[in-house]
């Protein structure tokens, strides 16, 4: 992880030193080893480094190329370095010199625009390409990089790894995007596109997608999609583990590359506990054990999640740190910090455990650390499938798997329950549903939000009904043909993107870079070429997976199905400690335009009624803490 920003004056006129220089300063948690700047003409370029990588360790930010007249800044990370050493013809180089910024760079002077297409990895960058007199920006395959962008036309384009760096400027507009406000108080809403911000005319650059700018020009185009056609067929069980066993190995080994120890974020779930397991087999064989993993547990030893932690750490070669919701008071200061300085509302869907562990990591000195996310959406497949065997009239299959899923599941998924539902969604007709749609509820703008604290008047205003019609085509363009198209859908709905820019932000904060071996390229289109048996069989999820990790992981571990989340714990446990905070602002700094404020008092006077009930209390303190960030932002914002 590191810090980019730029300029591009599309009018000619000469950029300002001093303003490149601002922006970077807004960027120094995300690159606290140095930044440098480079100015010609129009253009201005920076960047914040973090040494990220071995190769990291030697570069120097913006680089120009030999020729003077190609100019990269970059926050990326390479894993086909061989392929493209090899092929961009880098000869006898010490390839520890070879950064990923030359990389990229020469790749663009071999293929131009394509060049994208060719990386594999995590990277957002820009090229000032001085022949063309173009700026020319690409992000990765999903989006893991963050890129942001002000453009007004034929006046200035600015770029940022992130917004507070935009706004550092007085020629980029500060105007509060109330539709993004909704959609955080909405909360389904945050995943609605992959463009909008909180401010209006600033917009995140989509992934899989390069942007060129000239003084006349403006053009994105995508350069890489999933294919939901493609399918793997192997000869045996054992072949499927193999192939996928390669695949993943080679993404969480390529997530280790490093400058410094990397750590783990380890939850009790097959996901992360499977990525440590392969880190601990990769460690031991190039002599690098311990690694360190740090996790969120339960007072209580025999909660399902704590239960799996602990068993992992029973294994050799694993140096963890353990924290309970009752050892959060020394974090109270970092808290602060963060409700302080977060650039996004979205990063409080976030604040209970990952917060805690970033803020631990870096204590610890780690600088890289990689987690499970999103595992679900790459190795399984949900209950969705059913639908599919009953519209093709595998009868008998249908219910097998949906007896496998009650009885695991119980009772969250009752048999009877998925069966209709399943049965439903298949045989439907697309006019019914989108009748009853127009039918049910009455009220369906009351209907919408009855679980939130927005106000009604301010839903309406921004149009919520409209937004989450958008979100739900975001997720669902048309409707799926196959178990296969469905997964695809998944993958490619913004708030995968979210998500990941999320993550990344509040890692950010504390000058960690956050990698997610999941999200590798190769492995998400290996994942959705697979038959559904693999994801999914007799309501057993992962199961190319739990296979390819048997002997790395604990038997335990590798048998349990799902964990309850200690969220909840966390936040409860956040209330307590910021209690005068959060009473302070419910009773004088509530902002009435966007929240119903008796609502949110009622849930708060709840949560004081209840002090010490976790389960009732979860579900008001997250209200409560949404009108209380929000509140905090715009005051910030008011500033």
């Amino acid at each position: 992880m590191s810090g980019i920003v730029g300029i591009y004056n599309l009018d000619g006129k000469p950029v300002e030193r001093t303003d490149v220089k601002r922006m970077v300063a807004t960027l120094g948690r995300r690159g606290p080893d140095g930044s440098e700047l480079w100015c010609e003409g129009a253009v201005g370029l920076g960047h914040t480094m973090l040494w990220n990588t071995p190769e990291s360790l030697h570069e120097h930010l913006p680089l120009v190329n030999a020729r003077g007249d190609t100019t990269i800044t970059t926050d990326a990370r390479i894993d086909n370095r061989d392929e493209l050493i090899h092929i961009l013809g880098f000869g006898g180089r010490d390839r520890r010199q070879i950064g990923d910024s030359e990389l990229i760079l020469t790749a663009y002077e071999k293929w131009g625009e394509e060049c994208p297409a060719r990386l594999v990895g995590d990277f957002a960058f820009a090229i000032w390409d001085g022949r063309r007199q173009i700026l020319f920006c690409a992000r990765d395959h999903f989006g893991v990089k963050p890129f942001c962008y002000y453009h007004r036309q034929d006046r200035v384009f600015v770029f940022a790894s992130q917004l507070r760096a935009l706004l550092a400027l007085q020629q980029v507009p500060r105007q509060i995007n109330e539709g993004r406000i909704a959609d955080y108080l909405v909360g389904v809403l945050e995943g609605i596109d992959n463009t909008s911000t909180l401010y209006q005319e600033v917009y995140r650059h989509p992934p899989a997608h390069t942007l060129t700018v000239g003084s006349g020009s403006f053009s994105a185009r995508r350069y890489w999609s999933l294919d939901p056609t493609r399918e793997v067929h192997y000869n045996s069980d054992g072949e499927y583990t193999e192939a996928f066993g390669e695949i993943f190995s080679e993404a969480v080994r390529c997530r280790m590359r490093s400058a410094s120890p990397p750590g783990f974020m380890m939850s009790g779930g097959m996901d992360s506990t499977s990525i440590v397991g392969v880190a601990r087999q990769l460690a031991a064989k190039n002599g690098s054990l311990p690694i360190h993993t740090f996790s969120a547990i339960s007072a209580d030893k025999t909660d399902i999640e704590t239960r799996n932690i602990l068993a992992m750490h029973r294994m050799d070669g694993l140096q963890g740190m353990m924290i309970r919701p009752d050892q959060l008071s020394s974090f109270v200061a970092d808290f602060d910090d963060f409700v302080e300085q977060s650039d996004d509302l979205m990063d409080n869907w976030i604040i209970h455990v990952p917060l805690t562990l970033y803020t631990a990591a870096r204590r610890r000195g780690v600088r890289i650390i990689l987690d499970g996310v999103p595992g679900d959406n790459v190795v399984s497949q949900g209950t969705g499938y059913i639908t599919f065997l009953l519209r093709t009239g595998k009868w008998r299959t249908a219910v097998t798997e949906a007896v496998g899923i009650s009885r695991l599941y119980h009772p969250y998924y009752p048999l009877w329950k998925t069966l209709f539902k399943s049965a439903r969604a298949a045989f439907a007709p697309a006019w019914g549903r989108r009748l009853w749609r127009k039918i049910r509820p009455r009220n369906k703008l009351s209907e919408a939000i009855k679980d939130t604290i927005i106000d009604p008047d301010f839903a309406n205003s921004v149009d919520v009904l409209g937004r989450l019609e958008i979100q739900r085509k975001s997720v669902h363009p048309a409707p799926p043909k196959t178990i296969r198209e469905t997964q695809f859908n998944n993958l490619n709905a913004p708030y995968i993107t979210a998500a990941l820019e999320r993550y990344d932000r509040v890692a950010a904060m504390h000058s960690i870079e956050a990698r997610h071996p999941f999200m590798d390229r190769r492995l998400v289109e290996f994942c959705l070429a697979l038959p559904w048996t693999k994801r999914m069989h007799r309501g057993r999820s992962k199961i190319v997976l739990r296979d390819a990790t048997a002997g790395l992981i604990p038997k335990e571990v590798l048998s349990t199905q799902y964990c309850y989340h200690l969220g909840p714990q966390f936040s409860h446990a956040w209330f307590t400690l910021m209690q005068e905070y959060i009473e302070e602002v419910v009773h004088n700094h509530l902002r009435s335009e966007y929240v119903d404020v008796e609502e949110v008092k009622q849930a708060f006077r709840r949560c004081l009624s209840q002090p010490t009930s976790i389960d009732a209390s979860v579900d008001d303190w997250w209200c409560v803490w949404q009108a209380v960030t929000l509140a905090t932002w715009l005051k910030r914002e008011d500033q």
